[in-house]
Formats: structure tokens, C-alpha cells, sequence
């Protein structure tokens, strides 16, 4: 198979594959275009790249990626070494809900991270980003789509920095980083092995209780709460503090007119920017 029809099969990671919670399969490749872009062509019908119907719980791995992909499409760079891996689920709890998801993936990654490293410090950048002493370690996307039946899916994609982190572009609010760079680091296997299992039961929570939850987690983990925050929009920029997350993830700004609730921003932090 081409890269672009799913890669060829690539070294197993055996502790992610005892580690998958039932009903959950892992799929190692050695090179695609992207994890995310090859599960949405799979769920949407174009091509068979892997055996079996698409179904909740598949994992993705790559060892690298040709054309991998941040949010507003940005590049992301995607040597050997580090964890590229897209989760296909169910997108049936529809759009409105499921940015929330991206929440539930930033905690069980925190605590995934903090379990193997025990003397850092994850914190969560809004809305998708992991940061480990004030650099960049990984990043979130979230895409949708549609299965040949009309189904809902949602794909999920992580990538995360293990022993690679590209140069500090213009946009960024903080410099990328490894996590090799905070002390002794996991391999991918230890990694998701670490990962899944916390991403099916912070799943779960969200299913069954809701977001209040998982917004709880996340706020105890938020890089910048209370304090100073220019939020980059496509018309322009605000600035404020960052009071909170509302119950349905959107940022909440205070400023001197007032609180603005943000959807969407690029969040910088006035120490931080080069």
C-alpha cells in the first residue's frame, strides 16, 4: 500500500496493544500523509486502506507523517521519534459537543504525561495545546466526518513531541519543546500505553456526566488562569484576563469593557511572545 492509502504495516508497540481498552484496535504504520486525513478518507468510504468497517476505538500510529497537519492547517512537522496518532470515534453527540472532546483529550494526555514523568509539571494551553516548562510539547485537532451511511465520526489527532521539536515559528505563544527536555521521557509504546486507557475513561466521564467534569480537570491544569492574555482573532486582538472557561469551553476574557466570551482565538501571553 502507499503512504496515501494508509501507509504499510510498522513496528508493533506492544504495551499500547495490552494497554487498549475491549474492543479498541492499533494499527502501526510507517509513513502517511497525516494519521488524521488517512482515518477521515477511511470513515468517509474513500478507499480501504485497513481491514474491517471504520468503528470506534481505532488507533492510528505513524511513524512519521509527509503532510501533517495543526488547527487553521498549519504544518506540523513529523520526524521519526515522536508520537503522531489519530483515535476514531463516535461523532454522534453532534458539532456543538464535540470541541468538548478535545478538552477530554488535553486531561488524560496531562495525566498520561504526569504518570511517566513524575517530577513535571503538564499544563494545558487553551484550547488544545500541552505545555511542560513553558514550551509547546503537543498539540490537538479535532475533524469530522461523514460515513458512506451518513454517521457522524469524529477523529482525533495528537501529536506530541518525545525527541524532536521544530523552530519557533512567528505564531507561536511559546517555544516548542520535548518532552526529552524536561527529564528522562517515555517512548511512544510507554506513551500510549499510558494515553488510551485514560482517553476511553475521561471518554466515558463525558458520555455520562457531561462536561462539567472534565471542565473541572482541565481548569486545574490551565496555564494562565488569572492572569494577563491577548487573544488574536481574525478581526483583531483583545486583551484581558483569562477568568475561566464557560460550561461549554468557550474562553472567558475580562476586559476593560467587560467579559467577552471567546470561541475561537489564538491565546498569547505577554511574557512569552518573541
Amino acid at each position: 500500500m502507499t503512504a496515501l492509502q494508509g501507509g504499510t504495516p510498522a513496528s508493533p508497540l506492544p504495551q499500547a496493544e495490552a494497554a487498549l481498552p475491549p474492543g479498541w484496535r492499533l494499527l502501526c504504520r510507517d509513513e502517511v500523509d497525516g494519521t488524521n486525513a488517512t482515518l477521515v478518507r477511511w470513515a468517509e468510504g474513500r478507499g480501504a486502506p485497513f481491514d474491517g468497517a471504520p468503528a470506534e476505538g481505532v488507533v492510528l500510529v505513524a511513524d512519521q507523517q509527509t503532510a501533517g497537519r495543526g488547527r487553521q492547517g498549519r504544518d506540523w512537522h513529523s520526524p521519526p521519534g515522536n508520537l503522531y496518532v489519530s483515535v476514531l470515534l463516535d461523532g454522534a453527540a453532534g458539532p456543538a459537543r464535540l470541541a468538548e472532546v478535545g478538552f477530554v483529550a488535553g486531561v488524560a494526555l496531562a495525566e498520561a504525561v504526569a504518570a511517566l514523568m513524575p517530577a513535571a509539571a503538564p499544563a494545558l494551553k487553551w484550547p488544545n495545546d500541552l505545555l511542560l516548562d513553558g514550551r509547546k510539547v503537543a498539540g490537538l485537532l479535532l475533524e469530522t466526518a461523514l460515513g458512506t451511511d451518513g454517521g457522524p465520526w469524529l477523529v482525533l489527532g495528537l501529536g506530541v513531541n518525545l525527541a524532536w521539536a521544530p523552530p519557533r515559528g512567528p505564531e507561536m505563544a511559546f517555544p516548542p519543546g520535548r518532552l526529552a527536555d524536561a527529564g528522562p521521557a517515555p517512548g511512544r509504546d510507554a506513551l500510549l500505553a499510558a494515553l488510551v486507557p485514560r482517553l476511553a475513561v475521561w471518554l466515558a466521564v463525558w458520555r455520562h456526566q457531561g462536561f462539567a467534569p472534565i471542565r473541572a480537570a482541565w481548569l486545574e491544569r490551565a496555564h494562565g488562569l488569572g492572569g494577563p492574555i491577548e487573544a488574536r482573532l481574525g478581526t483583531g486582538k483583545r486583551h484581558g484576563v483569562f477568568a475561566d472557561i464557560d460550561p461549554d469551553g468557550a474562553l472567558v476574557l475580562d476586559t476593560e469593557t467587560g467579559r467577552e466570551r471567546l470561541l475561537a482565538a489564538d491565546i498569547h501571553f505577554p511574557d512569552r511572545d518573541p
